[in-house]
């Protein structure tokens, strides 16, 4: 038994001291459930990471606390972090019964980046940081809270991202709950008066109020109790007390109709009243804390009619609060009171004010507004029913004469619970209009969800009567009257300028009282003419012109405090930097009552518009007017400052009653200019007055003329500080222009003058012949000198004082041209500013301005020939072809070329001259080529046959007005060779045409000779042509027949074998042999040739290029229908064709055939060539117009002489001859095939309604009445049955989404479309009768409309789309997109103007989108590297990551240093070019760093800045990358990670446009302009040794402590 419990024992010996080492080794971690606040764990889910939140009293910081309502209260949130960083951190209350009203202080600076009621939002908290923020907090006020809402507990949620020291990312959360009690000191108000003392019969009845107040409503009520004693009369008690309440919201929050008579209690005996009130809970658990009072009505009944007097009231209060808080009052005064009153008064109210916009349109709309009648019953058994009589309204004018209004009731309300608790169950209520009753209301009437019986009145009823039964219970029964002043009258626009306000009057009637009339006024306001003016871009450019920005001057019309319109003028002044507008377009959208009379624009920066018509509709399908778009290009003047100014709007309008503001609207736009120094660079040429300044990244050129004297260049620098600073220490280096210098310079300038300075500032200017000086004066290489030269070739100017921000800086010289220039010179001029800033030196380099040599013909020649190899068979005619080009810029006028050959070769020479070869007898030949166009080659060709043999040596010099360029074109030579065999061979243009120019489709006829001069026949002679692969052989034939050959479709060969070659008779021309080759030609191709070699057996005896002159159709070609594409085609409507064909180039346009495919269900009847008939479907002889009617088919045959235009118009009518079960397609094709155009137009017919007749399926032609007879004459106007009414027909809107990726404004096929865009059909009176979204082919469909107005809305992501140019000019209807930019229910849409159907669907309402201009410039930052010294070694590591780790010996941390090498990448994510103008490094605490380890970097407040990519321009999808070198001392406390933040703290590009999804220097987490890189130092300390030894002796304790217990204890 010992010895058991001896082993008992050891076990539990061994596995305590086990156990107790893996604690000693791992630590501990407790966690206790808190059973007090004071208890609660402030870890997060990791131990690295604490969070707390409470109360400082006095010195002790708690959880709870009892804080006063009325008073300053404060609440402190604390975040401890080790060994790591927080992100994206976070503090919210959850179900509080306070909330945050300010942060007070915060120990970190900026470390709350945003806080609401309930939530704080903090920046990045940093390793080994203690944040402590104080906010001060109030009562938090809801209209319904839960019971125990003044003493609970709230929790406080911690989230965060939290990174640790190896780097990972996590969440974390962490939570503290608080309590709050609040407390205040409660007061309380009761007052009762008499409001009336009667008598009815044998009875005195007295009124009193009593009203109960808690004052401030500071804490929710719980009960309300209130004490009275009823007044004697002569020391009688009353009879009886009713009481009923006015209200009770000011305890429960209750209607008047929750009070009971559970709720009050009358003692008879004693004459003590009570009243009792209490807040219960509703179904969700919640009181009501509302701000009100409670009224109470007490009616005293006694039986004497005895008077008095005065009256005694005395009335007490007690309040009990949800906090236990009791508080009470008394009232008690002696009233005096005399006899009169009524038992019943009636009152009449009415909607305070409305605008006389509606009467001043009468046209379609109806002013509202509400009049409330009400009768408050004191003493129900006097009446036995109320009568209320409702006179007709009358207008008060200024001059105190009156009017009959013009109104009408549209319906009654009255609340149900209201009527049952002062009419009873069998309550009823009756109207009438004069004697003939409306309706009859009871208790059977339904009411809507808000409880109300609603009557709407089915005809316009202009005066009313309304009688009820009796009451049964004192009280005040209301009537609610919904009228209208009606939407038209007979007043004139003088006299409706006089009315003042309407004037509603009742009669109340009761039995036992006189009949009582009360009044009601409702004001009418006067109108407003209200505008507004906006700008579609806010960030105007200085560098480059800001296009298509559009200005809308909205008139607003939206509802009846706007005045309509009439004549309007509209004034439009930007701001004075502007220097040009531009205006593109003019559109007048939602409004087709007024149109553009004027439009000017004066001083070129102030538009004036006016428009003439009168505006009677409103504008009200949620837009806010008439609106104007005026698109224009707008240029700023290049010497502008970045500022903040306007856009200023004046407008007048002749139907003005007020002009909103003056007449004067205005909108923010910004002056963007680059960001820093702006350096303008401007040169005028004093001979001819052109100026040109550059700025940007752009140069700009202006000419200079040729072959002229010398000109003088005026040069004009201008600086402007644009920094945010005053600058100092400025040094303007300047280039004056020399030749061969690095900015591209063909000529060198005289200096003629010094350098001048418009403002005479203090500075001094130094001058060098050298152009390649620095600015350090010192030097003496760079020969500087005060004086100036004509040699000089650089200048200085040293500024001698501080440059003030905003200041502008202007100097200026003038120098000589050389004369006598040719085309292609130069002389190009810049300077460079070094200038310093209070953090570093800094320079801008300005953009180069040019004086170039004027535009002119440069004229080049090429000679070519057909020979091969440079052999020319004697006896062969050569074909040589020379081409002129114009290189140049300008015409090239009266060009000719003389042909040069040499002496001593026997030859005949030819040349063309149309169709017809001319010899030429002399031994020069000039070939006339006329006039040479831009960019234009001009051809001739000429023929001389060799007849000797030799060498040949050509060449031509080209004549410009008959002058001598020294222009000579290539030489060609050729050796002349004998021909052995004694036959000549040719290949040649056989095509009987003028000209031989050829372009697509063209046909040519090739003809190839062999003569046999000979002495015999040869039979074994061959022809080998090369064909190119744009060429087509249609045929091989001679005179006779169809010839054999061979064509390799691989190598593209074409071989011809001669049976028998005749001997050739010189006087027979027949005796030849002759081949023919028809061709066709399938593409243009610049060198196009074919290449022929003939043979007698295997020798060749010839070989030459036959070489096609090909040349490309030029032409202006438009399409447009008459019915758009895609519209939904009608029984009789005409489709016409309009088809213009200009011929814009240097050919005529010939055998060009046109074809026409018409659509199903259309019948063709003419066609029409500018304005003449040329053909119809009952006159179809023409032989270049062929009508097939089977294949429903046109072909024209088009011939057009250069320069002339070709207009034809083709019409057909829709014959709809057959049943539709569902919405078809039907299309129709226009090819033009040597253009190669081929289009199709689609159209739709909608199904065939069940209740149309079927449509005749063969109508006859022939029929006076077929709509497809051309003699029908009203065949043009025919349209649907006039049985069948448009007004109950279904209608469609139809359109297409795209995405305009070439910003065309043209729907083009290829395209993509855009899927999911959620469409909106919304009438004229803004109600959304149509939704849909757009498919997968970018189409939708908007169904089930009805005639009337409308407006399609499109929801398109704004943030990603821009809308392309609405209606552009030029684009067709059926692919333009009708849009523009709006709103609708408060968020930015795609709106259409007003659309309007009347017979037919519409189609083509489509929506073009362009992917937003995105300026989008990323950072990201990381570890490049690591480097560590310390008394023992240095090491250096590579990374190139962003989160890195080193370790370092613990040993030597005291004397260690650490350098880290931090690398920042700027990456250009948009698409248009910027500047990462100033990157900011927010320095982690404990890092040091020195501007000897980074130049381009400096100190700015608690940050570290740098420019050094500030004139570097990143260019889409380019990056460029700087360093950064931190350094830190450590010690024992240093280890951890460190996060450092860079970001872009300024940016800037040519457009003006703000980055996409960052704003620069906001130190906002999560946007891409700014990223963290993160470096964990940690420490080498031999922990693992000192684990290892530990366990060991461990081990060792429980080996010797086993041991001795055997020996000892068990052995024993």
């Amino acid at each position: 038994m010992v010895k058991q419990l001896l082993n008992n024992f050891i076990v539990i010996l061994i596995i305590f001291l086990l156990t107790s080492g893996n604690l000693m080794l791992i630590g501990t971690e407790t966690y206790a459930a808190f059973e007090n606040l004071e208890e609660q764990k402030k870890e997060s889910s990791d131990k690295n990471v604490s969070f707390d939140s409470y109360f400082v009293v006095g010195e002790s910081e708690i959880h709870s606390v009892t804080l006063d309502a009325k008073n300053e209260a404060y609440i402190n949130f604390e975040i401890n972090i080790q060994n790591g960083y927080l992100k994206e951190s976070a503090i919210e209350l959850n179900n509080a019964n306070f909330e945050i009203e300010s942060i007070e202080q915060q120990n970190v600076e900026g470390i709350v980046k945003n806080s609401t009621a309930n939530k704080i939002e903090l920046n990045q908290i940093n390793s080994n940081s203690k944040v402590i923020i104080t906010a001060k907090i109030k009562m938090h006020r809801e209209e319904y809270v839960e019971a125990n809402y003044c003493s609970k507990e709230t929790a406080i949620a911690f989230t965060s991202n939290y990174t640790n020291i190896k780097g990972v990312t996590k969440q974390i959360n962490a939570g503290i709950n608080v309590a709050i009690t609040w407390a205040a000191e409660i007061s309380s108000n009761i007052e009762t008066n008499v409001t009336k003392y009667m008598q009815y019969g044998d009875k005195t009845i007295i009124e009193t109020n009593v009203i109960s107040t808690l004052n401030e409503n500071v804490l929710p009520i719980k009960n309300t109790n209130i004490k009275i004693t009823a007044p004697k009369i002569e020391e009688s008690l009353p009879e009886e007390v009713r009481i009923h309440a006015n209200s009770t919201i000011g305890t429960n929050g209750k209607a008047k109709e929750s009070f009971t008579q559970e709720n009050w209690n009358y003692n008879k005996e004693t004459g003590e009243i009570t009243i009792n009130v209490e807040n219960q809970a509703n179904d969700e658990g919640k009181i009501a804390w509302k701000t009100g009072n409670d009224e109470y009505i007490v009616t005293y009944i006694y039986n004497t009619i005895e008077t008095t007097n005065q009256i005694e009231l005395n009335a007490q209060s007690t309040i009990t609060t949800y906090t236990e808080n009791t508080v009470e009052n008394s009232a008690n005064n002696v009233q005096s009171v005399v006899m009169g009153g009524n038992y019943i008064d009636y009152n009449i109210t009415a909607t305070e004010k409305t605008n006389k916009g509606y009467i001043y349109a009468n046209s379609v709309y109806e002013t509202p507004y509400t009049e409330t009648i009400s009768a408050n019953i004191s003493y129900k058994d006097a009446t036995e029913g109320l009568i209320f009589t409702k006179d007709n309204e009358a207008y008060n004018l200024e001059n105190n004469k009156k009017l009959q209004a013009n109104t009408c009731y549209k319906n009654t309300v009255i609340n149900k619970a209201n009527f049952e608790k002062i009419l009873g169950q069998e309550g009823k209520i009756n109207i009438y209009n004069g004697e003939n009753l409306i309706t009859t209301i009871d208790n059977n009437a339904q009411a809507d969800e808000n409880g109300n019986i609603i009557y709407n009145y089915q005809e316009n009823y202009n005066n009313i009567r309304i009688e009820t039964t009796k009451p049964v219970e004192e009280g005040i029964i209301t009537i609610t009257n919904n009228k209208a002043l009606t939407a038209t009258n007979t007043y004139s626009y003088e006299t409706q300028k006089q009315i003042r306000n309407i004037e509603a009057t009742l009669i109340g009637t009761s039995a036992n009282q006189e009949a009582q009339t009360k009044n009601a006024i409702t004001n009418l306001e006067e109108t407003t003419s209200k505008a507004q003016v906006t700008i579609s871009k806010t960030d105007l450019s200085t560098v480059v012109t800001n296009e298509n920005v559009e200005l809308r001057a909205i008139l607003k019309t939206e509802d009846i405090t706007d005045d309509l319109y009439q004549n309007p003028t509209i004034r439009i002044e930007m701001p004075e930097d502007i220097e040009k507008i531009n205006i593109k377009s003019v559109n007048v959208l939602f409004n087709d009552e007024l149109k553009v009379a004027t439009i000017n624009i004066e001083n070129g920066r102030i538009i004036n518009l006016s428009l003439e018509g009168n505006q009677t509709q409103y504008v009200t399908n949620n837009n806010q007017g008439i609106t104007i778009i005026i698109n224009t290009d707008i240029t700023v003047n290049k010497t502008a400052t970045t500022k903040e100014t306007q856009v200023t709007m004046n407008y007048s309008n002749q139907k003005a009653i007020n002009l909103e503001n003056g007449g004067t609207t205005v909108a923010p736009v910004n002056i963007v200019a680059p960001v820093g120094l702006i350096a303008l660079n401007t040169v005028t040429n004093e001979t001819t007055g052109e100026t040109a300044t550059s700025l940007g990244s752009e140069k700009e050129e202006i000419k200079l003329e040729r072959n002229t004297k010398s000109a003088t260049a005026k040069y004009t620098q201008t600086v402007i500080n644009n920094e945010n600073e005053t600058i100092n220490g400025m040094k303007i280096l300047g280039r004056i222009g020399t030749q061969g210098d690095n900015l591209g310079s063909t000529i060198n300038a005289k200096l003629t003058t010094e350098i001048g300075n418009a403002q005479n500032v203090d500075s001094t200017v130094y001058y060098s012949e050298k152009a390649d000086a620095n600015s350090d004066i010192e030097n003496s290489e760079n020969e500087w000198k005060t004086e100036a030269t004509q040699d000089s070739k650089s200048y200085l100017i040293v500024v001698n004082k501080e440059i003030a921000q905003g200041e502008e800086l202007n100097f200026g010289y003038e120098a000589e041209v050389p004369e006598n220039l040719e085309y292609g010179e130069s002389l190009v001029s810049t300077y460079n500013v070094e200038y310093n800033t209070q953090a570093q030196d800094l320079n801008k380099e300005a953009t180069p301005v040019t004086l170039a040599t004027g535009n002119g013909p440069v004229l080049e020649a090429t000679l070519e020939n057909s020979v091969v190899d440079n052999r020319i068979y004697l006896g062969q005619e050569v074909s040589y072809t020379l081409k002129v080009k114009n290189k140049g810029t300008s015409q090239a006028e009266n060009v000719k070329v003389q042909i040069e050959m040499p002496d001593g070769i026997e030859n005949e020479k030819y040349y063309l001259d149309g169709y017809e070869e001319k010899k030429v007898e002399s031994d020069k030949m000039i070939i006339d080529y006329g006039n040479i166009d831009v960019g234009s080659v001009s051809t001739k060709d000429f023929t001389i046959k060799y007849n000797s043999t030799g060498k040949t040596n050509v060449y031509g010099k080209i004549l410009l007005n008959n002058v001598d360029l020294g222009v000579k074109s290539n030489t060609i030579e050729d050796a002349i060779q004998d021909n052995d065999a004694n036959v000549e061979f040719e290949i040649n243009d056989s095509s009987y045409v003028d000209k031989k120019e050829y372009t697509v489709d063209d046909e040519v006829n090739v003809g190839i000779v062999l003569k046999n001069y000979s002495k015999s026949e040869i039979n074994n002679a061959k022809v080998v042509l090369d064909i190119p692969d744009n060429v087509e052989v249609t045929n091989v034939f001679n005179e006779n027949e169809k010839i054999e050959y061979n064509f390799d479709e691989t190598t593209r060969k074409l071989t011809i074998n001669f049976e028998k070659l005749s001997i050739h008779d010189k006087k027979d021309s027949t005796s030849s042999t002759r081949i023919y080759l028809n061709v066709k030609i399938n593409d243009i191709k610049e060198e196009t040739y074919i290449k022929a070699s003939a043979y007698v057996g295997i020798k060749k005896i010839g070989e030459q290029k036959l070489k096609f002159n090909l040349y490309d159709l030029k032409y202006d070609l438009q399409v447009k229908t008459s019915i758009d594409d895609n519209t939904y085609l009608k029984r009789n409507d005409k489709l016409n064709y309009n088809i213009s064909i200009k011929n814009t180039g240097e050919k005529d346009i010939e055998n060009v055939w046109m074809k026409i495919d018409f659509a199903k269900d259309t019948s063709y009847i003419e066609t029409i060539k500018n304005e003449e008939q040329i053909h119809s479907a009952l006159n179809n002889t023409d032989d270049n117009i062929i009508y097939d009617t089977e294949k429903n088919q046109l072909m024209i045959k088009i011939t057009i002489k250069k320069g002339e235009e070709a207009n034809f118009l083709i019409t057909t009518i829709v014959n709809i001859n057959e049943k539709y079960n569902e919405d078809t397609n039907i299309t129709s094709k226009i090819s033009i095939d040597k253009f190669r155009y081929e289009k199709q137009f689609s159209y739709k017919i909608e199904k065939t309604k069940d209740e149309e007749e079927d449509p005749d399926p063969d109508p006859d032609p022939d029929e006076p009445d077929n709509p497809v007879n051309p003699n029908d004459p009203n065949n043009p106007s025919n349209s649907d049955d006039s049985n069948n009414s448009s007004e109950n027909k279904n209608y469609k809107i139809t359109g297409t989404a795209w995405l305009d990726s070439d910003k065309s404004g043209s729907l083009d096929d290829s395209e993509t479309k855009l899927q999911g865009i959620t469409v909106k059909a919304i009438d004229e009176n803004g109600n959304e009768k149509a939704t849909t979204t757009t498919k997968e082919n970018g189409t939708y469909t908007l169904e089930g409309l009805t005639k009337g107005k409308y407006i399609v809305i499109f929801e398109y992501d704004s943030s990603k789309y821009m809308l392309t140019t609405y209606q552009k000019e030029g684009i067709a209807d059926s692919i333009n997109s009708n849009v523009i930019k709006g709103t609708y229910s408060g968020k930015t849409v795609a709106t259409t103007n007003t659309i309007e159907i009347s017979d037919r669907s519409i189609a083509n309402i489509n929506i073009g989108l362009i992917e937003g201009s995105n300026f989008d410039l990323s950072l990201s930052k990381k570890v490049k590297q690591i480097s560590m010294a310390n008394t023992k070694k240095t090491k250096t590591t590579n990374y190139n990551t962003q989160l890195a780790k080193i370790d370092l010996d613990y040993k030597y941390i005291n004397n260690t240093k650490v350098a880290i090498e931090y690398e920042i990448t700027v990456t250009n994510e948009g698409d248009i070019p910027g500047y990462a103008s100033k990157i900011v490094d927010y320095l982690p605490e404990g890092f040091d760093f020195s501007t000897e380890l980074n130049k381009d970097w400096y100190t700015s407040n608690k940050n570290i800045e740098t420019r050094a990519l500030a004139d570097t321009i990143i260019n889409p999808g380019e990056s460029q990358t700087i360093t950064l070198i931190l350094t830190k001392n450590m010690n024992e406390n240093g280890n951890g990670i460190y996060c450092n933040t860079a970001e872009i703290a300024e940016d800037y590009n040519e457009y003006g446009q703000a980055d996409s999804d960052s704003t620069p220097g906001n130190n906002k987490e999560g946007e891409d302009d700014q990223s963290s890189a993160n470096v964990i130092l940690g420490l080498k300390t031999g922990g693992p040794v000192t684990y290892i030894t530990l366990t060991l002796s461990i081990m060792a304790l429980i080996c010797v402590a086993a041991y001795e217990i055997n020996k000892r204890v068990l052995k024993f």
